[in-house]
């Protein structure tokens, strides 16, 4: 016959384990800045260039200017003055051969007529044709690529060490419970009224 009846409860525990790590002290969005600067193209043309200069040709068919006309004037002015001086030379020397047989009335008539006699000239107007120059074209082209400034802003990057833990959480404790679970008790066993000898 049982007259005791024991009971365990075991203990329960809990552990709560917080891992060790690093932290960034400033764990922000980097901040960036762009700046753009966009492309140009730069073209400078120049077309060509002619020059007529004209100014040989108007003068060969007598339009000149002021300063032209008075030293033209003055040259044909002199040229005349030598011509004639030549001339009246020429006749002087003529009439002086007198004593010769020279017919002074001969001499003159001679003179007025060569005077009144048309000269035929060809010409060709303008004599002198224009100086014509000219520049060729040019093009220049000037082009800047796209340019791009990235700014970055550097980040302090420290780190902090967070250390680990552990935790023992105690749930239940664990215990030992002993019942008494038989009758009265009988000493000597033999005072017992339900004692049996022969059970021994």
């Amino acid at each position: 016959m049982q007259v005791i009846e024991i009971k365990t409860t075991p203990g329960k525990y809990e552990l709560e384990v917080t891992p060790a790590k690093l932290e960034y002290d400033n764990d922000t969005v980097r901040d960036m800045q762009v700046q753009t600067t966009p492309s140009t193209l730069k073209i400078d043309a120049k077309n060509i260039s002619v020059k007529i200069d004209s100014y040989e040709s108007r003068k060969s068919i007598g339009l000149m200017t002021m300063g032209d006309r008075i030293s033209y004037t003055a040259e044909k002015a002199a040229q005349h003055i030598s011509e004639k001086t030549r001339e009246y030379v020429e006749m002087g020397k003529e009439i002086s051969k007198v004593n010769e047989g020279a017919n002074i009335p001969t001499i003159i008539a001679q003179k007025r007529i060569s005077e009144s006699t048309p000269h035929l000239v060809t010409a060709f107007f303008p004599s002198v044709g224009p100086t014509i120059t000219w520049e060729p074209n040019e093009l220049n082209m000037e082009y800047t690529p796209t340019e791009l400034d990235i700014n970055w802003q550097e980040l302090d990057r420290s780190m902090t060490y967070i250390a680990g833990s552990v935790k023992f959480n105690v749930v239940q404790r664990a215990s030992v419970d002993i019942e008494y679970v038989g009758g009265p008790n009988y000493f000597p066993k033999s005072s017992n009224p339900e004692y049996d000898a022969s059970a021994e």
